[in-house]
């Protein structure tokens, strides 16, 4: 089990493609804390690398991996549980990220402060 934070104004919701982040910080730059541990053994996860140039675009453009409900979909068909990528938050602070994709994905979070 590792420690993972998400930040929302309002409730934490568990649904395919919410995002976390190891960073209480720059979870806080979201909104509210909810804190999490979640149980990655077991999970298919595939590490997502972007050059910076593609990243900052990324970022700029307000396009991130598995951010639709068809791209989610094209990575559980592929066995992929969930991803991780470098990201940055609105502010344009650099964090890694987190983003749960499949049913067991989200069955490995066991939410500690929501």
């Amino acid at each position: 089990m590792t420690t993972y934070y998400h930040g929302t104004n309002g409730a934490l919701e568990l649904h395919h493609g919410v995002c976390f982040t190891r960073d209480e910080r720059n979870a806080s730059h979201y909104g509210d804390v909810h804190v999490a541990e979640i149980d990655l053994s077991g999970l298919n996860v595939e590490r997502i690398y972007f050059d910076q140039e593609e990243a900052r675009q990324r970022y700029e453009n307000n396009e991130y991996p598995c951010d639709n409900k068809k791209e989610i979909a094209k990575y559980i068909s592929a066995g992929i549980d969930a991803i991780v990528y470098d990201d940055y938050d609105m502010h344009g602070n650099p964090h890694v990220t987190l983003r749960l994709l499949s049913d067991k994905a989200l069955a490995a979070v066991a939410v500690l402060v929501d």
